[in-house]
């Protein structure tokens, strides 16, 4: 008779090689999920950030393309218009709204002023500054006045 030895893998040998994978496996999921986490994160400062460029860039717009601007404390509304159009601003809750538009900006606090005084009544204004949760400092808005605002 021949006895020939078959060569084949062993059950310690198998098991051992499973183990090995399940930890890799294991630690690929972990660094996945560290990953996925920091993804989410980035996108949300992205958001916030984009947010707040566009609320300057529409505001910065806005009074440049208007010529009177107007706020009411009893409405909380900023209005700017000229004598085709108006638009304007509400602060409710942190957020600002225009028209249709709405700037979810963390919004704490906001201030008015006319001629580089603050705004104490409703009335006519040239500035607006802007205390946002997303930034340290605030906004600041002005627009140059034209000649007929003083003269009214």
């Amino acid at each position: 008779m021949n006895k020939r030895k078959v060569r084949a893998v062993t059950l310690s040998e198998m098991l051992v090689v499973l183990l090995i994978t399940v930890i890799v496996v294991g630690l690929a999921f972990s660094v996945l999920n560290l990953v996925q986490k920091q993804m989410w994160e980035i996108r949300g400062n992205y958001d916030d950030k984009t947010e707040l460029y566009q609320l300057q860039r529409t505001i910065f717009t806005d009074m440049n393309r208007y010529g009177q601007m107007y706020y009411s404390f009893e409405e909380d509304r900023l209005q700017l218009r000229n004598e085709l159009e108006q638009v304007d601003y509400h602060f409710q809750g942190g957020m600002v709204l225009r028209d249709k538009d709405t700037f979810n900006v963390g919004l704490q606090n906001k201030s008015l002023y006319f001629g580089g005084y603050p705004l104490k009544a409703s009335g006519k204004a040239d500035a607006l500054e802007l205390h946002l949760e997303l930034m340290e400092e605030s906004l600041f808005f002005y627009k140059a006045n034209a000649a007929e605002i003083f003269m009214n």
